[in-house]
C-alpha cells in the first residue's frame, strides 16, 4: 500500500470514530420525525385534544345559545344588530347605529370586516334552518371555528419553539388559557379574530427569521394590516413585532 492509500485509510477510519458520530442518536430515536409520528404527539391529535377540552367546558354556552339566543357580552348583541343593518342594506363605511342616539345614529369605532363571515354563515345556516337559528348557529360556529384555527396555530408554534411535546402541550392548555374566553359560544365580538391573527403573526415572525424566511414576513404583514382594518387594539404587538426586526 503506497503513501497515498494508507492516508486515505486513517482519513476514513477517523471519519468513522469520529466522536461527532459516536453522539448520533440510533437509528429509532433519531426516526423521531414529524412526517413518522404516531398517538399523542401527532399535531392533528394536539388540536383535536384542545377543540373536544374546549367544546367540554363550553357546552352549557352552546346549549344557552342555541335555545335562549343569549349574548355573553353586550358587545356582542351590538355587533349582531350591526351585522343585521350590514345585511339590509346599510353602506360598507357607514359604522353606525340606528338605534342609539337617534335619529342620527351612533357612529361605532368598529369596521365590518368581521361581519363579512359572520354574515356568510348566516346564509349558510338559513339553507336549513329559520332566520333566529341561522344567526344563533352562526354565533355558536364562528368562534368555535376561530378557537380551532389559532389551535393550530398555537399547536404548530409550540412544535417549531419547542418541539413535538412542546405542540401537544400547547393544545392541551389553550382551551385552559385566559384568554380562550373571548371564543366562547355565542361571542361575535372581534376579539377573537385580533388574537387568531396575533397567533398567526408570531408565526409568521418565528417563520420570517429562517433562511429564505421572505413568505412569512409577507404573511406577518398582511395580517399585520387585517388586523388594524378591524380595529387598533393590537397596534402595541404590531410595534413589538416590527421591532424584533
Amino acid at each position: 500500500m503506497n503513501g497515498h492509500a494508507r492516508d486515505a485509510a486513517r482519513r476514513a477510519g477517523a471519519v468513522e470514530k469520529s466522536p461527532l458520530m459516536s453522539l448520533a442518536a440510533p437509528s429509532h430515536i433519531s426516526d423521531f420525525t414529524p412526517a413518522r409520528e404516531r398517538g399523542l404527539l401527532a399535531p392533528a391529535t394536539a388540536v383535536l385534544i384542545g377543540l373536544v377540552i374546549f367544546l367540554a367546558l363550553n357546552a352549557s354556552g352552546i346549549v344557552e345559545t342555541w335555545t335562549l339566543g343569549l349574548f355573553p357580552d353586550t358587545d356582542d348583541a351590538m355587533r349582531m344588530t350591526q351585522i343585521r343593518e350590514w345585511m339590509a342594506g346599510k353602506a360598507w363605511f357607514d359604522v353606525s347605529v340606528s338605534r342609539m342616539s337617534p335619529p342620527d345614529g351612533f357612529r361605532t369605532h368598529w369596521s365590518h370586516v368581521i361581519d363579512v363571515p359572520i354574515a356568510a354563515l348566516i346564509h349558510l345556516f338559513g339553507l336549513v334552518f329559520d332566520p333566529v337559528h341561522a344567526e344563533r348557529a352562526a354565533r355558536i360556529a364562528f368562534p368555535i371555528l376561530c378557537f380551532a384555527a389559532i389551535l393550530v396555530v398555537l399547536v404548530a408554534l409550540g412544535r417549531r419553539m419547542v418541539g413535538p411535546l412542546g405542540g401537544l402541550t400547547a393544545g392541551a392548555l389553550a382551551p385552559l388559557a385566559f384568554f380562550a374566553a373571548q371564543f366562547r359560544p355565542g361571542r361575535i365580538d372581534h376579539h377573537a379574530p385580533q388574537l387568531l391573527l396575533l397567533a398567526l403573526i408570531a408565526y409568521a415572525l418565528a417563520r420570517s427569521f429562517e433562511p429564505r424566511g421572505g413568505r412569512w414576513s409577507a404573511l406577518g404583514g398582511a395580517c399585520a394590516g387585517l388586523s388594524l382594518a378591524i380595529s387598533v387594539e393590537n397596534l402595541p404587538f404590531l410595534v413589538a413585532a416590527a421591532a424584533a426586526y
